[in-house]
């Protein structure tokens, strides 16, 4: 979970160190009441290796006065909806 603008600063930081290029790719955003579902592609190519990279990611992201506080990852979009209350 990261939380604040601190702490997307500090993970985003930790994926610049690691990944020369890295982009991510929203495919939807699903309202969630306090939340927003994002289900994104993400691609990169490491610095060191120059292997690349390419991920199906799910972020929740928690919203108070039209900005985000808090942001959870998940594997899957189900995984996801069911984090935020809006399980099937």
């Amino acid at each position: 979970m990261i939380r604040g603008p601190e702490g997307l600063s500090a993970q985003w930081e930790s994926i610049v160190d690691v990944l020369g290029e890295f982009r991510q790719e929203p495919k939807e955003f699903i309202d969630a009441g306090d939340y927003v579902v994002v289900p994104v592609m993400q691609v990169g190519r490491g610095r060191a290796s120059g292997a690349s990279i390419e991920q199906h990611e799910v972020h929740a992201l928690r919203l108070r006065d039209g900005m985000w506080v808090e942001l959870c990852e998940y594997h899957d979009k189900d995984e996801a909806l069911e984090a935020v209350g809006l399980a099937d």
